[in-house]
């Protein structure tokens, strides 16, 4: 089992957060902002159909493989990070 953490940036574009290659994967994703709301999903969420992750919240998800999440904010630089555990 590989355990991986990662920052990532997102904006008011939809931007790749994690990308599924062969096994399925436990994503832990965490809102850094203190102050907005993300938006999470697919590579057409926006901040009206995704699903809203409140500031310093956490969501645990499996993505399976070729699956891929994104997120939206209505700022830009919008911190965030995830922990991966891939089998």
């Amino acid at each position: 089992m590989t355990i991986s953490s990662q920052n990532v940036t997102i904006g008011t574009v939809a931007t790749l957060i994690y990308q599924a290659a062969q096994n399925p994967v436990r994503l832990h994703v965490h809102n850094n902002d203190n102050t907005d709301t993300i938006a999470l999903g697919g590579n057409n969420v926006t901040n009206a159909n995704g699903l809203s992750l409140l500031k310093n919240d956490s969501i645990e998800l499996i993505i399976n493989p070729t699956e891929s999440l994104f997120g939206i904010s209505t700022k830009a630089n919008h911190p965030m990070s995830f922990i991966a555990q891939v089998p």
